[in-house]
């Protein structure tokens, strides 16, 4: 979980599991109801990853008349290596069918729907995250080698990102002298950055991008199939081990396994594309449309309207959640570490804190030519 970024164009990026022929496999995705004729006319594969004794709630709406739904199926399919699959027994309702699943195992499922069905949608209800484990359980957790790699590490990066003034090294030195004790505090309510008024010389604090501006980044080629070739050929980013000693103690994100290589190298194209586009008057993109026409994009309106001209469903979400002061993973579990901001404001003879807020733009492209997030 990312700090608070000023905009972010947010990427969901994973591995590349190995799907049935002829399937075409999309994330399962519970923000939307899906068409699923948009993807494909055939047979749909989502795919989604478990985390372990997650129970799922699918919609599926069949191109059938009356209840009986002949020819619509679900399959459930889990890609281990040894693969189990059933067909759950949906029931139906009012044109729709709802199916209970459970996910019992962690790893990468499939849903395969039938052609009989035109659209679905999707919640989770049960098991539905990557577990987290708390500051104060994972320094508890740490041997006295990992948390002395766990410090230095914390506090170089503290050095290099933070503006270079007595309140941050006070911050620093707090921070390391309560990581070393193991104080069960550290994380609770702590960091606490000050009211909203008094950030102007927290901004390094507050970004972790030092000086609070977005470093330049080599623009993409003007190419679309030349941008999806560069990002195929690289590896999907991953969480970083802080030592080699200890690979188990690492920072970054962990990425989705339910996403094929090709849906990253889109969703990392269409990410540097729109962020070109955007930022730079001289960058032009060049690509043609299913019918072999070239069009050239100057603008973020018109790469828009391409996209809605050749068939993509395009939408943007406002997505929010609240900041972690920096991200680190123990385990294959998130560390949970908030940043607190005070307010000023006394409730109950006690100032009123709350945990700092983090916002995103999220962009979702499903079509013929591009799919990504």
């Amino acid at each position: 979980m990312p700090l608070l970024h000023l905009v972010t164009l947010l990427v969901t990026l994973g591995s590349a599991p190995v799907f049935a022929d002829g399937a075409k496999p999309f994330p399962l995705d519970f923000q939307r109801t899906v068409d699923l004729k948009a993807i494909s006319t055939d047979a749909v594969e989502l795919g989604y990853e478990s985390f372990g004794n997650t129970k799922l709630q699918i919609l599926a709406k069949s191109s059938d008349d009356g209840s009986k739904h002949a020819g619509a199926s679900l399959m459930l399919t889990l890609r281990n290596g040894v693969t189990t699959s059933h067909s759950p027994k949906g029931q139906s309702n009012r044109g729709w069918l709802k199916y209970e699943l459970n996910l019992e195992q962690r790893g990468v499922y499939s849903i395969h729907f039938s052609p009989r069905f035109t659209s679905m949608s999707a919640r989770c209800l049960e098991g539905c995250g990557r577990e987290e484990i708390s500051l104060a359980e994972a320094l508890r957790a740490m041997n006295d080698d990992e948390l002395a790699v766990f410090v230095d590490q914390l506090e170089g990066i503290l050095k290099v990102r933070l503006a270079e003034n007595e309140k941050s090294k006070a911050l620093i030195a707090d921070i390391k002298n309560r990581a070393l004790k193991r104080d069960p505090q550290l994380g609770r309510r702590f960091p606490v950055l000050p009211p909203l008024a008094d950030l102007s010389s927290w901004r390094g604090a507050l970004t972790l991008l030092g000086d609070g501006t977005i470093k330049e980044k080599q623009k993409p080629l003007t190419k679309w199939q030349d941008v999806v070739q560069t990002y195929s050929r690289q590896p999907a980013p991953s969480t970083v081990a802080i030592n080699y000693k200890f690979p188990h103690l690492r920072s970054g994100h962990f990425l989705s396994q339910a996403l094929t290589h090709e849906f990253i190298a889109d969703s990392q194209a269409l990410a540097a594309v729109m962020t070109a586009i955007s930022q730079d008057d001289d960058y032009q993109l060049t690509i043609k449309d299913g019918d072999g026409d070239t069009h050239e994009l100057a603008t973020l309106s018109e790469l828009l309207d391409f996209l809605w001209e050749s068939g993509h469903r395009v939408e943007v979400r406002d997505e929010r959640s609240f900041a972690n002061f920096l991200a680190y993973t123990w385990h294959e579990k998130y560390i949970r570490w908030p940043t607190w901001m005070r307010t000023g404001v006394t409730v109950a003879e006690q100032e009123l804190l709350f945990p700092a807020p983090h916002s995103q733009f999220v962009w979702q492209v499903t079509g013929p030519l591009i799919n990504g997030r």
